[in-house]
Formats: C-alpha cells, sequence, structure tokens
C-alpha cells in the first residue's frame, strides 16, 4: 500500500446507537498522523439490503483484491434488542483494487443472512464479521444473536 497506513470505521451523525452509518477511511504516512479521505462505502440503494446502513467494516485482502466485509441494515429499521419485531441484519461484500476504492458491492450480497430457524444462535442478528485465512481456506467468524434474546446474549 505504499507506505501509507489505512483504516477504515463507522460513522454517523444521525444517531448514537451507530444503527445509521455509513463506512468512512482515514489514511496515515506514520499511523500517528491521521487524515480522513472521505466516504469509503455510503449506504446502499433504496429497497436494497443495505439501505439503512452499513457499518462495522472488515478488509481481507487477497490475490491483489481489496474486499470490505459489512454489516448491513435493511429499510425500515426498528432496534428493540433483540425481540422478534426488530429488523435482521446481514453481511455484505464490497471489492476494490486499490485500499482507496472505488468500492463494487458484490451483486451475490448479502454473503450471509441470519438463520430463518429462530431457535438458532444468529435468527436476529449477525454483524461484526472477522476474516483470517488458515490453511489456505477462508475463515469469516462472526456475532450473532438469537431471536428474542437482549444483546447480552450475543455470541460468535
Amino acid at each position: 500500500m505504499d507506505g501509507t497506513y489505512y483504516v477504515w470505521y463507522s460513522r454517523t451523525e444521525e444517531s448514537v446507537d451507530g444503527y445509521s452509518a455509513s463506512i468512512w477511511y482515514s489514511t496515515s504516512p506514520d499511523s500517528v498522523t491521521w487524515s480522513e479521505e472521505g466516504e469509503a462505502l455510503p449506504k446502499g440503494a433504496e429497497g436494497t439490503f443495505d439501505e439503512h446502513a452499513v457499518f462495522t467494516p472488515t478488509i481481507l485482502v487477497s490475490a491483489g483484491k481489496y474486499y470490505l466485509f459489512y454489516t448491513a441494515v435493511p429499510e425500515p429499521f426498528t432496534n428493540d434488542n433483540g425481540g422478534a419485531n426488530g429488523t435482521r441484519t446481514a453481511i455484505g461484500v464490497a471489492a476494490a483494487d486499490s485500499p482507496r476504492g472505488p468500492w463494487i458491492r458484490s451483486e451475490n450480497s448479502p454473503v450471509l443472512r441470519p438463520s430463518d430457524n429462530p431457535e438458532v444462535f444468529d435468527s436476529m442478528r449477525i454483524d461484526d464479521t472477522c476474516l483470517i485465512v488458515r490453511g489456505g481456506e477462508y475463515w469469516m467468524y462472526y456475532k450473532g444473536r438469537q431471536m428474542n434474546c437482549t444483546p447480552r446474549e450475543t455470541r460468535m
């Protein structure tokens, strides 16, 4: 990345809970002094699975491409802290040839949706992706919350 440090993060000025954020990025020549570069990935278009918010980014670099995995929230959004009436989240991915973008959403997004089985740990919310390469395979870890459970009952 030409000696430049990059960081991607969630940013919003609409609410304090983050469920209205988009993804921004900053750069640094020395990892001490940072410059905000702007929005890396805006909220999705009307009617998409990520229309309300995109946040908690994770970057994976593979085969010369950059992959930005993120939590996606559709419209309408309701946060009932785990009840059956809240909005279910998903995991999306966008790719770019440069860490600066432009980021192109995958046509196959979301790449992970909540389970349709309300008894499963990730039937309500899935978010905060972490990707690693292990033994030549890509492993995705994420948080999941079951339908009718509170945020304190979130599991990996």
